[in-house]
């Protein structure tokens, strides 16, 4: 049972983490990607070092497969990095309402970060941010208040999805 409280505190605590810090940016269309990602890196670390960090862990991951999905007009920038300490989760889309226009981007028109810090509750924070991440397929008002970029209407989308997750997490310590 004690193990259970721990499991249902760390998972509370992550989810208001991850909600009460979650902003909405825009920037200009023609940001590059290494520039959207300084941008967002130093907004999430407030540290140049830190955010340098962010920009490495994101880029050697897009080596390894890109996270843009251009059919989606979409990108889902994701990492384990010591640059943060907890989890984060951030949206952003070029003024305008209109495409990233560097070619990398490959005309998405909205992008999400999501940082997990590389700690001992690493299956934890992934839990959670895939419950975020997962909710984008399952549920389009999520991903169409992201393209909208409204804070307070994304944060709605974000609340609705991190109840639900936090709800049959509660069920299944339940047994």
């Amino acid at each position: 049972f004690l193990s259970q409280l721990e499991r249902i505190e760390f998972l509370a605590r992550e989810l208001r983490t991850i909600l009460s810090n979650f902003h909405a940016y825009q920037v200009s269309e023609k940001v590059s990607f290494r520039e959207l990602l300084l941008f967002l890196g130093l907004k999430i670390t407030g540290s140049t070092a830190r955010a340098n960090e962010v920009v490495q862990a994101v880029m050697d991951r897009e080596k390894l497969y890109s996270q843009l999905f251009p059919e989606m007009k979409f990108g889902l920038l994701h990492c384990r990095t010591n640059a943060v300490e907890e989890a984060v989760f951030v949206s952003c889309i070029p003024k305008g309402g209109k495409g990233f226009s560097d070619p990398y981007f490959k005309g998405i028109s909205a992008v999400v970060m999501m940082l997990s810090p590389a700690d001992d509750h690493r299956s934890l924070h992934a839990e959670a941010l895939g419950a975020i991440s997962a909710s984008f397929i399952d549920n389009p008002h999520f991903l169409e208040a992201i393209f909208g970029g409204e804070e307070d209407s994304i944060r709605g989308e974000l609340s609705n999805e991190l109840k639900k997750f936090f709800a049959k997490e509660l069920k299944k310590i339940e047994g």
